[in-house]
């Protein structure tokens, strides 16, 4: 007679992060919003599109009644006299100056725990308050990604057909293209063409989709002992890496998405921008979250979250009962954020410094 009614129960192991669900928190490649961060942090050395002090009133600037804006001085439209004969009188030109106002983004979530969640539960309460925190910082960091993009296609090159440098084709979208069977050199008619524009003499930044990162590891690949040699482009003993902060040091700094996404008939497409083009900028409400304790039991407070450094959050913790009778734990998260783009007079006709490339015959 079999023992079926006399069998243990179900063994069960205690909750552990990193077991068999910590796929489902895999983080997207987002080299856009990393590339914007690198941006940002070149603005204390005075490196990057905005002054310090721009910066420092862009951040206090979020909350305030007004907002902020940083100025802008335009080229006056000085002319040069090469005639020969000197010019005694001349015509008194000012150049135009402009208010530029920081527009920022509202990006808030919530959290919410029983605090009975983990009573006779394999899963803590404090390992479900994590997961919910990490997923809403896996789900940010997208967001954020796609608005750098979004930035970068809508401030993108729409000069073409003065640029094309006898090597690309003008795709129709203010996009330079690439034929598949020239793209050895690529990079090497990338640096000739920013050179065309003025914009000559600085490190560049190229974000990419993962197609993208394939063929420039290739292209890499193929040094000196190959029939053709493509890796002078990269001008480094150093393999590029799709990751700015392991210190690749070239003419490039290569960044990868998976925000990019190829159109019908196209093997790649990516961005190249010259170094301090592009800036993001996070803020957090000073004067309202750093009150502390209210005497409602509220407890307002700041902090940085797994997976978003340098983000400062301002969190506003509360605390309730539901129609059931079961008390649980609020917190509720916000930011500000800008996006910051390089200043053109006119889009329409400058040669703007974000050039956008696709490979496609």
């Amino acid at each position: 007679m079999p023992n079926t009614p006399t069998n243990i129960n179900q063994v069960i192991s205690d909750y552990q992060t990193g077991g068999a669900d910590k796929y489902l928190l895999r983080k997207s490649a987002d080299g856009a919003y990393t590339m914007f961060k690198d941006e940002a942090a070149l603005i204390a050395s005075g490196n990057g599109i905005l002054t310090p002090n721009a910066l420092r009133d862009a951040r206090e600037g979020a909350y305030s009644p007004n907002g902020a804006a940083y100025p802008i001085l335009e080229n006056a439209g000085v002319t040069v006299n090469s005639t020969g004969i000197t010019t005694c009188d001349t015509t008194a030109i000012n150049g135009a100056t402009l208010r530029i106002p920081v527009v920022y983004t509202d990006t808030s979530f919530a959290i919410k725990s029983y605090f009975s969640y983990g009573n006779y539960n394999y899963v803590a309460r404090q390992e479900d308050i994590m997961r919910q925190l990490n997923e809403a910082c896996k789900i940010i960091r997208t967001s954020y990604d796609t608005n750098c993009i979004n930035l970068l296609e809508a401030n993108k090159n729409q000069q073409q057909a003065a640029n094309l440098f006898g090597y690309f084709t003008d795709s129709g979208a203010n996009e330079f293209q690439i034929d598949p069977a020239k793209k050895e050199t690529m990079y090497n008619n990338i640096h000739g063409q920013f050179t065309r524009m003025d914009y000559a003499g600085v490190q560049k930044k190229a974000l990419g989709n993962p197609e993208h990162a394939t063929s420039v590891r290739e292209l890499y690949a193929q040094g000196g002992a190959n029939d053709f040699n493509s890796q002078f482009q990269f001008r480094s003993d150093m393999l590029p890496e799709f990751n700015s902060e392991e210190g690749f040091s070239s003419d490039v700094v290569f960044y990868e998405t998976n925000g990019l996404v190829n159109g019908a008939g196209v093997e790649q497409t990516f961005f190249v921008i010259p170094t301090g083009t592009v800036a993001i900028i996070h803020a957090n409400d000073v004067e309202k979250y750093d009150q502390g304790m209210l005497p409602n039991g509220t407890e307002l407070s700041t902090q940085i979250l797994p997976g978003l450094d340098g983000v400062v959050w301002g969190v506003r913790k509360t605390y309730g009962c539901d129609d059931n009778g079961l008390d649980f734990e609020q917190w509720q998260f916000e930011n500000r954020t800008a996006y910051i783009p390089p200043y053109l007079n006119n889009i329409a006709t400058d040669v703007a410094p974000i050039n956008k490339y696709i490979v496609a015959p």
